[in-house]
């Protein structure tokens, strides 16, 4: 290599090391630029950590941190004023440490399950609440080691309860509607549901993921025209809304009715209009409805319209008969004699021949014409559109010559025979009022010329006709002027047969003619029930009743409970207690120092209306008395589940005892029947020493009647009575 070469190698040489230098150079200036970066970014990082470790700090959000066991890792000072406990208390405890014990179990529960479901990343607790009663929501977010990609810790944001928040809100809403008994579905526009309840699945059987997308023509019965869902729609386009009863389909091809309310929603932002249905199965209601129709207007003993259901058809054939000028015969049947078929063979024998002679009388009459038991032995019949009165006549004879004829119940033969009174529509009148009371006139003239025999109304039948208007009018002045009235209330004393002490008293109506005449207290009470004035009259009584009371305490007089007679027509009404004791309540008394008697017979044929009234009367501390025991229809079984506390047996048996062994048999077998199911029993009619005595030996429980006292007035019964 010449030097020439070797010249220009030593330059690149030369070249090549200031080359490096200055590479040497910039790499360190590159470094240090690198180590001013690295500075500035962990510099940055501090002062993020430091703004975001502010932000937790100071953020009005409650937040916490968890770990995977639910212990608290950190909290801000929101959350420590929340929990209202010192940092280092709370560090590392168990959340679920801080609830109250209602909601422990089922935040550890599906805290658990959150933390081993890896899919789901957050959960929403509602309703939780703090040892303290503090009610709150909390939110958990899993927060993900972007590393490993692994959830080590949890943030949970706290929100205390505010019963106004919507979110709040809607959750209980959901929980409502979920909850509700009645179904609900919800739809869209195009009437597509998008949610249903559980009630809608309990009542129709189609699953929610059934229903969902449908429309509630799922449930269509096919039982209703087009014409009726238009006027649904009509209604709920015009007025927002329709309810009223439809008949559905269950998914098991069940038809049922329903109680259904429809309304259209309009969302308020978007205005998208959706329906919103509730209904109600009404299956068991409609039985139930059907069954009180069925007690309401049928006669439960002989299967016969009732007194109730009678005047409402007669009421509507009374009309149709007006514009088409037809004539309708009226008959009031009563059974001759009954009474002995139940004082020697018993009531259960009585029924028996009640239900025979109520078939005998449908199998003689025409099948379109109504027959209705009125009373124990009393029947009405009302022939439609008949041509003469001879054809009614005709009728009423053959009825008359049916139960004449002799009834076989157990082996035993009885002949009644019936009286029959008959009354001519629109001849003898056109009220239902009217004719019914002049064929019951005519029916009266009937059993006064030897029963057994037809009567038709006559004229010279007004006679009776007005003596019951003239009760009717004493009734009125009676009601309505309260100063003119002419009403007393006398009392006969109930004595303890076991060593003759006073008991209670029995309050007994006395209501004087414009003579000055005591009316039949029967007749006024007959009349006041059948023109719907019994209430009114019912609660002048009481009323006497409470000042005589009131007084007694007042005056230092003997205080024992006083017996009052009340109507059925009374104790049906749902508010006679109500009333009584508003009664009371005026004179500073309670309601449980009077006691109530109603009749056997009345009490038998409307146990199912009498029992939830008689059950409260007794709650309240009154008792109960059975009066006339043993002229009724009650049996053991009756009995048993009507709440009576003392039968009182009546005088028609005691008249008879002194003399008559079958007599005081009868007596004896009612009283051990009455002891049997626990009531004690007063006997009626005691007039004789002789009749105490014997009462007395077979232990009868109390007596009345004249033997101790008749009736007596105010003073009279202080006197000889109530005196210390």
């Amino acid at each position: 290599m010449d030097d020439i070469e070797i010249k220009a190698y030593q330059e690149q040489i030369s070249n090549l090391n200031r080359l490096v230098v200055e590479l040497q150079r910039d790499l360190y200036n590159q470094k240090q630029n690198i180590e001013i970066l690295e500075n500035d970014i962990i510099d940055l990082d501090n002062q993020m950590y430091k703004d975001y470790r502010f932000f937790f700090e100071q953020s009005p959000n409650i937040l916490i941190i968890l770990d995977q066991f639910g212990k608290i890792k950190n909290l801000n000072e929101s959350a420590l004023s929340f929990l209202s406990k010192k940092k280092y208390i709370i560090l590392e405890s168990s959340f679920r440490s801080f609830l109250d014990q209602i909601v422990f179990s089922e935040y550890t529960t599906q805290f658990r399950n959150f933390i081993k479901d890896e899919k789901r990343q957050s959960i929403m607790f509602y309703f939780l609440q703090l040892k303290n009663k503090t009610s709150f929501t909390l939110t958990l977010k899993k927060l993900h080691d972007k590393k490993t990609d692994q959830s080590r810790l949890i943030i949970g944001v706290i929100h205390p309860y505010d019963e106004s928040d919507s979110q709040n809100s809607n959750y209980l809403s959901h929980i409502v509607i979920d909850q509700l008994k009645d179904g609900v579905i919800i739809t869209n526009e195009k009437a597509e549901i998008l949610k249903v309840n559980n009630a809608f699945t309990e009542i129709t059987g189609y699953s929610t993921s059934e229903a969902l997308g449908q429309t509630p023509r799922l449930l269509k019965s096919g039982r209703h025209s087009m014409d009726f869902y238009k006027k649904i729609w009509y209604d709920i386009e015009h007025h927002g809304w329709w309810s009223g009863e439809i008949w559905n389909k269950r998914k098991n091809g069940e038809v049922f009715p329903e109680w259904l309310q429809v309304n259209r929603v309009i969302e308020p932002v978007t205005k998208r209009i959706f329906f919103t249905s509730i209904f109600s199965d009404i299956s068991e209601r409609k039985k139930h409805q059907l069954e009180l129709d069925r007690l309401a207007h049928y006669d439960t003993l002989t299967g016969l319209v009732n007194r109730h259901f009678l005047q409402i058809s007669l009421s509507n054939l009374l009309e149709k008969s007006e514009k088409k000028n037809s004539k309708n015969g009226i008959l009031f049947l009563d059974l001759d004699h009954f009474k002995q078929i139940n004082d020697i063979y018993g009531h259960h024998e009585g029924d028996l021949l009640l239900q025979e002679a109520a078939q005998r009388i449908l199998a003689t009459v025409r099948t379109n014409d109504i027959v209705a038991r009125v009373g124990g032995d009393e029947f009405i019949i009302v022939l439609s559109r008949i041509q003469s009165e001879e054809f009614v006549s005709k009728i009423g004879n053959s009825l008359v010559k049916e139960l004449r004829k002799p009834f076989f119940i157990n082996n035993n033969e009885h002949i009644i025979g019936a009286s029959i009174g008959i009354a001519i529509s629109p001849l003898h009148g056109t009220q239902i009022g009217e004719l019914m009371s002049r064929a019951d006139s005519a029916m009266y003239r009937a059993k006064k010329s030897g029963r057994n025999q037809v009567s038709v109304f006559r004229p010279e039948d007004e006679k009776f006709i007005k003596e019951k208007d003239t009760f009717k009018n004493i009734l009125l002045k009676t009601i309505n002027n309260p100063l003119k009235r002419k009403l007393e209330v006398y009392y006969q004393p109930i004595i303890n047969i076991e060593d003759s002490s006073l008991y209670s008293l029995e309050a007994l109506l006395r209501i004087e003619d414009e003579n000055g005449n005591f009316v039949n207290p029967e007749e006024i009470i007959s009349i006041a029930e059948s023109e719907g004035l019994i209430t009114e009259l019912g609660e002048i009584i009481f009323e006497e009743i409470c000042k005589f009371y009131s007084q007694n305490i007042k005056n230092n007089y003997k205080i024992v409970p006083i017996a009052i007679n009340i109507s059925i027509l009374q104790l049906i009404k749902e508010t006679f207690i109500e009333s009584y004791n508003d009664i009371a309540l005026k004179y500073d008394l309670d309601i449980n120092n009077f006691n109530f008697e109603i009749t056997e017979t009345s009490a038998m044929e409307n146990l199912e209306n009498l029992q939830s009234t008689i059950n409260n009367l007794c709650n309240l501390g009154s008792k109960i008395y059975l009066d006339d025991f043993g002229t009724g229809y009650a049996s053991l079984s009756q009995l048993h589940n009507l709440p009576v506390n003392v039968v009182k047996i009546d005088k028609s048996f005691t008249f008879r005892i002194d003399e008559d062994q079958q007599a005081r048999n009868m007596v004896k077998s009612m009283i051990y029947m009455a002891h049997g199911i626990n009531c004690k029993v007063v006997i009626e009619g005691v007039e004789t020493k002789k009749s105490f005595e014997w009462l007395k030996s077979i232990e009868a429980d109390y007596v009345q009647g004249y033997y101790f006292s008749k009736p007596l007035k105010v003073e009279e019964i202080r006197e000889k009575f109530l005196l210390k």
